[in-house]
């Protein structure tokens, strides 16, 4: 007997030991869970800032448009988590306000450039289920003495940034550093999963193109009527402070140093505003969705000859299903009906023993 996969649970890799413990989807055992909705406990220390907007600009895709040049940090500790049976982590997240206009969703929001966080776990679910670009440093707990806080990350024991906020100094900008709150309908990512190349394609071109690549979301979170825990009242203080970047060498940071360089690439031309911050955190993640601007299938065949059996409508069953066939072929122009039906069939007409075709199909999502 092989595994079965529950179509109603949610797996993440490894996949062998069956459905994954996660906050949306906690151990079946029942026992010993305690309140595994109860929200956690958020002290924040952040920053906005001002930078160049066309440096700004070149790290955002092209399905989202830069709302203001300003960048903020927010260095987070998280404690009490019922999901994560009272323990506790740390993460940076360093977002930018951005809108998005498609078809279907027209919305503004902060876009996640980076999330670091100082545990696994709450990395490996980001990434695989709501499409966060999650990463590994070191952040220890925030140090605080006579209203100043100092914030620390770093990785393989390369320090790359340092945040300084000063409650006893009021903030330089403060309506320009909160203009887009109210207007944000939440955070916003891409989802980017590499794919693996079949066997026989060119191994330096091994994961070059994505599996995955879509824009996600995770809406800002309304309490239901029925929520049964109490959430305080958010405890804020408006004020200022500096942030410094360190820009790495290949050998301070031979993984992500990539983001750390992009990170300390920006200037910061001014800074807005900073915050002290104490909230209650409901954790709730399974609302992310995909924002769509067009929809698009896509799917791959790797093509060798005669594999496509033009005769009616038997086809390889490795190739396309009959219902998505004819779903798509609808909207295939002529030249492609020619290349998928004519020129493939006959491997003299091209120089690969095989190749990977992809189609993209525009239809609209009701």
């Amino acid at each position: 007997m092989s595994l079965i996969f529950d179509e109603k649970k949610a797996y993440m890799m490894p996949v062998f030991f069956g459905p994954t413990w996660c906050q949306q989807q906690p151990w079946e055992g029942g026992k010993g869970l305690g309140d595994h909705y109860q929200p956690g406990e958020v002290n924040v220390v952040a920053i906005t800032y001002e930078t160049d907007r066309e440096l700004l600009e070149a790290m955002i895709p092209d399905c989202y448009t830069l709302n203001d040049p300003y960048v903020s940090v927010n260095v987070c500790e998280f404690a009490k988590l019922g999901w994560l049976n009272g323990k506790t982590y740390n993460l940076i997240n360093v977002n930018v306000p951005v809108h998005f206009k498609g078809e279907r969703d027209d919305l503004d929001g902060d876009l996640v450039l980076a999330m670091f966080e100082n545990h696994c776990d709450p990395i490996v679910g980001g990434r695989d289920t709501m499409g966060y670009g999650k990463l590994y440093c070191d952040i220890p707990p925030v140090q605080r003495v006579d209203g100043k806080y100092i914030a620390l990350a770093s990785a393989w024991d390369f320090s790359f940034m340092k945040l300084t906020i000063d409650t006893n100094k009021p903030p330089q900008d403060l309506a320009e550093a909160v203009k887009w709150v109210p207007k944000s309908a939440g955070k916003m990512h891409y989802k980017y999963i590499p794919k693996v190349m079949e066997k026989g394609e060119d191994p330096n071109m091994n994961f070059t193109t994505p599996d995955v690549a879509y824009p996600t979301i995770l809406p800002n979170w309304v309490k239901p009527d029925d929520y049964p825990y109490e959430i305080r009242k958010p405890d804020v203080t408006f004020c200022d402070g500096t942030i410094e970047w360190r820009m790495p060498e290949w050998g301070d940071w031979p993984t992500n140093g990539n983001v750390g360089a992009g990170l300390a690439a920006l200037p910061v031309k001014r800074v807005l505003a900073c915050k002290q911050l104490v909230y209650d955190e409901p954790c709730e993640y399974n609302t992310t969705y995909i924002l769509r601007s067009q929809t698009i299938v896509q799917f791959n065949s790797i093509m060798r000859p005669l594999c496509l059996k033009a005769k009616g409508f038997e086809f390889c069953p490795k190739c396309l299903t009959l219902d998505l066939l004819i779903n798509s072929i609808i909207q295939l122009s002529l030249y492609q009906i020619f290349l998928y039906f004519v020129l493939f069939p006959f491997p003299s007409l091209y120089s690969r023993p095989s190749a990977t075709i992809r189609f993209r199909i525009r239809f609209e999502v009701a």
